[in-house]
């Protein structure tokens, strides 16, 4: 989209653009896209590890995995316009809004389980359940999961110059603070 510009003597005055609705669909859908992978790649993650439950830290360690890949990946573009359908179904909408009701039901119910199975031992100490808790894989030949590592290890220092990935690493960063 080209700003529209007015002269005025010797400076040019950019008047800023609204994106269109079509713009902000294929935004929506490009995000859509973005989430979409995240948890398939957290999922592979957790899988990787041996374990059943995806955790936060895995889908973090797939998101930023994203940030770096995402862009380049050579079938974005054709996934995100497959999910342009999407917006557009009713019936899609109100499956998507009755899964997540769904989930925040079932979120609700682990979280009182998990209350309920941190059960005292005979010596007065808790126990718990650690099958499922985070852990970095060490050993993998699989090279998505070493990047998922080093992108990691190296997410502090990272200083992107692309706006786009600039912008998903504050986004990511501030979801790791909330």
């Amino acid at each position: 989209m080209i700003p529209s510009k007015i002269q005025s003597g010797s400076s040019t005055f950019q008047q800023p653009t609204q994106p269109d609705s079509d713009d902000l669909l294929k935004v929506k859908c490009l995000l859509m896209t973005f989430l979409e992978k995240a948890t398939e790649l957290g999922a592979m993650y957790a899988n990787e590890a041996g374990r059943n439950t995806v955790t936060a830290q895995d889908v973090k360690y797939s998101m930023q995995y994203l940030a770096h890949e995402f862009m380049d990946s050579p079938d974005m573009v054709e996934q995100a316009e497959a999910n342009l359908p999407l917006w557009y179904d009713k019936p899609t909408i109100d499956a998507v809004n009755h899964c997540t009701e769904d989930m925040k039901a079932s979120m609700e119910s682990v979280d009182e389980s998990e209350s309920e199975s941190e059960a005292e031992s005979d010596d007065g100490t808790s126990t718990s359940s650690t099958e499922d808790e985070f852990t970095e894989i060490v050993f993998s030949e699989n090279p998505i999961v070493l990047k998922m590592n080093q992108y990691n290890r190296e997410w502090s220092t990272w200083e992107p110059t692309d706006q786009v990935q600039i912008s998903m690493k504050n986004a990511i960063d501030k979801l790791a603070t909330e």
